[in-house]
């Protein structure tokens, strides 16, 4: 399925109404600040297992951590989870930020999922027809 076409299905399925009277904006900061704040531990892991750069948060969190096995899996799709998660967290915590910094934050965005689509034997095209085959049932 082409963008266009994935585009297309998005705006005809996404939710017209709006509910603010359901998460009062305070309450809504508050959640955002809490995955944010989450999401920077992430990164701080995504920063040392990718690009060797330490962190001291992390380094005494992983002190008061007991020792396990070391990792297992697919290093590449581990990097690609820990960018998406990382980078959805600063689209949120930028949603109130000009355009231009939120399409940059996108754009890592889309490195991520570009890089997960690959290692799982995909791509962007492929997923938006099954994304909106699954919406469509």
């Amino acid at each position: 399925m082409k963008y266009d076409a994935y585009l297309a299905s998005v705006m005809k399925r996404k939710s017209d109404t709006f509910y603010p009277e359901m998460v009062p904006q305070a309450a809504l900061d508050t959640i955002i600040a809490s995955h944010v704040a989450s999401a920077q531990l992430v990164d701080a892991a995504k920063k040392a297992l990718f690009y060797g750069k330490p962190n001291k948060v992390l380094a005494s969190l992983i002190e008061a951590t007991p020792v396990g096995d070391d990792f297992e899996g697919d290093e590449d799709i581990l990097h690609a989870i820990l960018g998406i998660m990382t980078e959805a967290a600063e689209i949120g915590e930028k949603r109130n930020a000009p355009f231009i910094e939120l399409k940059d934050e996108l754009g890592d965005l889309l490195w991520y999922v570009t890089l997960l689509a690959e290692c799982l034997g995909t791509n962007l095209e492929e997923l938006f027809k099954m994304n909106d085959a699954k919406l469509e049932a």
